[in-house]
């Protein structure tokens, strides 16, 4: 599989060995694409894109095994 799947409650989901599935709330969804965007150095940033920014961040290490 390549590229990234979206699915919304209701679908089937099955994940191909190998994959992971993130499930977050569908009104979430600006607020992870502010936080994905880049911060130029020095940049000031919001504490809830922080925030959302910090939960990606563990969420993905606990997908790397770095992390309960």
């Amino acid at each position: 599989m390549t590229g990234i799947a979206i699915k919304r409650a209701g679908d089937t989901v099955e994940i191909p060995e190998g994959c992971f599935a993130l499930i977050m709330p569908a009104d979430r969804a600006h607020a992870a694409c502010v936080a994905l965007q880049p911060v130029p150095a020095g940049a000031t940033t919001s504490t809830a894109t922080q925030t959302t920014r910090n939960a990606l961040l563990k969420a993905l290490a606990r997908v790397q095994g770095r992390g309960k």
